[in-house]
């Protein structure tokens, strides 16, 4: 059996499980996207699916070196709701890891100095 590869936009994914038993039924798709926020303060990642095996997604804002805040939102690219938001302070990497989670997800940074980058994975 052949296992299954997803392109996104600007990210890297590839298909995991094969080999394994049961794989067949619980293929995951290993994906990361990132963005770099531009002169218009904003930017979106691609849309990444929740962790198959772990449900979960990792979030990463670097607003390192920038003498202002960082506005984020993850969105449920099924739903439209968002599922976390914060403020990353000036001179600050934010990670987290959103546990719990099963859908198809969104990174947004907004009000954010150019050069801040964000990243959303499920690696």
């Amino acid at each position: 059996m052949v296992p299954a590869v997803v392109a996104m936009t600007a990210t890297t994914a590839h298909a995991s499980g094969a080999g394994r038993p049961g794989a067949a039924d619980s293929i995951g798709i290993m994906a990361s996207s990132s963005c770099i926020v531009g002169s218009s303060g904003t930017c979106r990642t691609a849309i990444v699916p929740a962790n198959a095996l772990g449900h979960y997604v990792d979030v990463v804002v670097n607003n390192r070196l920038r003498p202002s805040p960082c506005n984020y939102e993850v969105i449920d690219t099924i739903t439209n709701q968002v599922v976390n938001w914060n403020v990353v302070p000036s001179n600050t990497r934010l990670s987290l890891r959103l546990p719990n989670v099963y859908s198809q997800y969104q990174l947004k940074l907004y009000w954010c100095l150019a050069s801040a980058t964000g990243i959303l994975d499920n690696d």
